[in-house]
């Protein structure tokens, strides 16, 4: 597994969002479905509590709150903002 630091993680959402023609906020559903796939496989019949900052990794977690929630396991879910900035992809999710 390699490890990816901030800056190349935004090449990589930047590349494929390109090469794919898809949207930053489908690029994050998409993640937000293989990390709740990886949850359930691992982690069957715990709840869970999951805090987001309000930037785009907080959008993440907010994507994986909601469908952590259809699911209907239990989710707690905190958001905390201490940078004072809300990404746009976190208000496109945050209202769902």
């Amino acid at each position: 597994m390699q490890l990816l630091n901030a800056s190349q993680i935004r090449e990589w959402d930047q590349y494929t969002i390109q090469q794919e023609s898809i949207r930053s906020i489908d690029l994050m559903e998409r993640a937000a479905v293989a990390c709740t796939d990886w949850i359930c496989k691992h982690f069957p019949g715990h709840s869970f509590d999951i805090v987001c900052g309000m930037g785009n990794n907080g959008g993440d977690g907010l994507a994986i709150a909601r469908l952590l929630t259809i699911l209907r396991i239990p989710v707690r879910v905190f958001i905390v903002n201490t940078a004072g900035k809300k990404a746009p992809t976190f208000l496109l999710i945050s209202k769902d």
